[in-house]
């Protein structure tokens, strides 16, 4: 047989291609994030609990998102306010911060101030709808951000 060593080159290149693939795959298969890096695919699973938790859901309805409220409307918004945020506060790290805003479902809810110390802020929103005893559906929306 003529050319041996051209063929010994085409299989030595077939196999330094294969391996380079095989190191190249290796690599980016180890790439995962850990569960609590993502702070995106926490949303979700947080805002469904909040919905199924009776006590919580009860205050999110009971939550006044008029424009026009009086002082003590005013006081019962925030400690249900606070209740939601412990309630969040107690289910992630300590080293993300987060904030809940409770709104109508037509509403845009928005945070009044961007967090200077946050590289990316993510957010999500669920409607909160009924209990037996009133419809009155307000939406909540979760933001969750790391400090740099």
């Amino acid at each position: 047989m003529v050319n041996k060593k051209g063929w010994l080159r085409i299989v030595e290149a077939s196999m330094a291609i294969i391996i380079v693939f095989g190191v190249l795959l290796a690599l980016t298969n180890n790439r995962t994030t850990t569960p609590g890096n993502n702070l995106g695919e926490q949303i979700p699973s947080l805002l469904d609990e909040m919905a199924q938790n009776k006590t919580i859901r009860e205050d999110v309805i009971r939550y006044n998102a008029s424009t026009t409220i009086t002082a003590a409307q005013q006081a019962e918004n925030q400690r249900i306010l606070t209740r939601v945020e412990g309630f969040v506060g107690e289910r992630i790290e300590q080293s993300i911060n987060h904030t809940v805003k409770i709104c109508n479902p037509e509403e845009l809810c928005s945070l009044a101030v961007y967090p200077h110390d946050a590289d990316a802020v993510y957010s999500y929103e669920r409607i909160i709808s009924s209990t037996l005893e009133s419809y009155d559906p307000k939406k909540v929306k979760l933001f969750l951000w790391r400090v740099h």
